[in-house]
This record gives C-alpha cells, structure tokens and sequence, in this order.
C-alpha cells in the first residue's frame, strides 16, 4: 500500500501498513524480550532507548526490515536527483504510561551530518492508549496539529527541518515503541567524510 502524502503542517508521508503483521508481531516479541533499555530524562522527555548493534540476535531480520523500511520511502522523495543512503542510524525508544515526548524539532544547524528525512515505524502492544504522534506547525502544541494514532506496523516519514515540529502524547496504558531511523542523502554523507 501506497503512503499518503500530507504537506499540513508540513510535508510527511504516513504508510498505514509499514510492515506486515508478521514483522510487527515478530519485533513486538523481541522488543518486550529487551531487558537493556537506558531511561533518559530531559527537559521535553522521559523515555527508554536502545541502539540495534550488530551483536543483536534481530540483526539479520532487522536489516533486512531496514532495506525494505527505505525501499518503501524511496519513491516519495521528492528530489530524484539525490539518492538515499543504506547507511542509517537506527534507535529504538519505548515509551510506557504515564511517558510521553514534548515538541521538538531534530534539525541542528550546525550538524554537518544532518538527516535528511526521519522514518518512524511504530510497533505497539495490543493495549496502547495513547502515545499519538502530534505533527505542529509551530513548537506550541495549541497551534496546527495533525494527530496520528499509532498502529502497530504503520509509519511516518517526513524532511528533518527547521520546521518539522513534532511530538508524542503521553501513553495512557500500554507500551508504544518505535523504531527511528534517521536516513541520510548518499551525497552528504561523501562531503563530509576525512
């Protein structure tokens, strides 16, 4: 199934089957397994997060998900010129009740490695309430707001920039985790190598 293109309040892209229910169930398994999660508290948030190594038993799977992830955000990007790069960085954030993300953009300006796009897969157990992911406008939340509920094995993908306000409901009950995978154009990552 094709993404559904939205430009309000930004252009982002939301494919409602993402994965396929096998690999949702089989992530939400290995994921509720995962008994290494760090807790980070900030300012604007309070989550679990994980890195996907190589030393992974899901590492073979996973990688495979990645390929088919960017083969399906491949074709809306709109510059055809530029092409995306297999090397991503891959997190995993797991958000519990009563935990949730306030607004925020991801662009740094002075990042000389800045992603180009950020691809949000969520896996979500049966009993979520809550977590929505909150697209703004601006980084006030009572501003233009498109809200997605989180389905297990749906997405969304959008442009990092100094625009891309975003954020997460708190979860009510459940756990909602998402995989992030910040995507890079193949030619910013080459100027920038030495």
């Amino acid at each position: 199934m094709s993404p559904i293109e939205n430009t309000v309040p930004y252009q982002f892209f939301h494919f409602h089957k993402l994965c396929t229910k096998a690999e949702s169930t089989s992530l939400l398994k290995w994921l509720e397994g995962l008994d290494d999660w760090k807790r980070v508290r900030t300012t604007f948030y309070d989550q679990f997060e994980r890195s996907v190594s190589t030393n992974d038993s899901f590492h073979i799977q996973f990688r495979s998900l990645k390929n088919k992830l960017l083969s399906r955000l491949t074709p809306v990007i709109p510059d055809r010129r530029r092409r995306l790069s297999e090397n991503v960085d891959i997190g995993i954030i797991k958000l519990c009740a009563g935990q949730g993300i306030g607004v925020h953009t991801d662009f740094r300006a002075h990042n000389r490695d800045q992603e180009a796009y950020r691809l949000i897969a969520h896996i979500c157990s049966e009993d979520l309430e809550g977590g929505h992911l909150l697209l703004l406008s601006s980084a006030r939340l009572q501003d233009e707001v498109t809200i997605i509920e989180p389905r297990s094995g749906s997405g969304v993908a959008f442009p990092v920039s100094r625009q891309s306000f975003h954020a997460v409901g708190e979860v009510i009950k459940g756990v909602r985790y998402s995989l992030v995978l910040k995507v890079y154009f193949e030619d910013q990552l080459e100027n920038n190598v030495g």
